[in-house]
């Protein structure tokens, strides 16, 4: 199926970086221990057994700007990339037992709680996709307008 899942607009003010993770199984990883708290820890860690290496979340820190267009889609879907897509970023494996997933800036991680609403700027999106594994690759293209677009 060629679709785009989901999309908005990062805005990351302290530090420049992406997530997409599945909120449920980070939850159970934390063993329930992960709505609003710092999990900075928690994602900048050497642990062997860490949210990435899980397949709890996959990241992509290497932008400049402080938003960031962000658009996730099916490899097979038409890319909404413009501009010279610069960095690549790939062998990411995502897992999700319900599809229920959410992308959303670093400085997220400071209070978590991905089930927010009416905030101001948005920070997280939630969307869809079937339930199971996925391979993630990232990209990033710079646009014409000063802002950075990623994809996966």
């Amino acid at each position: 199926m060629q679709q785009v899942f989901g999309s908005g607009t990062i805005t990351s003010r302290a530090n420049h970086g992406i997530l997409i993770c599945d909120p449920l199984r980070l939850r159970e990883f934390l063993k329930g221990k992960d709505r609003q708290r710092d999990l900075t820890k928690i994602f900048f860690t050497d642990e062997k057994e860490d949210v990435y290496s899980e397949g709890i979340a996959v990241p992509f820190f290497d932008y400049s700007r402080e938003t960031c267009a962000v658009t996730v889609r099916d490899s097979r879907a038409k890319s909404g990339l413009k501009g010279k897509c610069n960095k690549l970023s790939d062998g990411w494996i995502l897992g999700t037992k319900t599809g229920e997933l959410v992308m959303c800036g670093v400085d997220s991680l400071l209070f978590w709680d991905p089930y927010e609403v009416n905030e101001d700027p948005q920070r997280y999106y939630q969307f869809s996709v079937p339930p199971g594994w996925y391979e993630v690759a990232v990209y990033l293209a710079d646009d014409c307008d000063g802002k950075d677009f990623w994809e996966d």
